[in-house]
């Protein structure tokens, strides 16, 4: 994986919030969860 889709996954697990953002309006979702990923080498 790439660094920057690994810092944008890492982000929602520290603040536990997701906000979405549009044109004129953002808002935050609550998002409590647990990633599990596994990679073969």
């Amino acid at each position: 994986m790439l660094r920057n889709v690994l810092e944008v996954l890492r982000q929602p697990l520290e603040s536990e919030d997701v906000t979405v953002s549009r044109a004129t309006a953002s808002i935050t979702y609550p998002a409590s969860f647990m990633l599990v990923a596994a990679m073969n080498p």
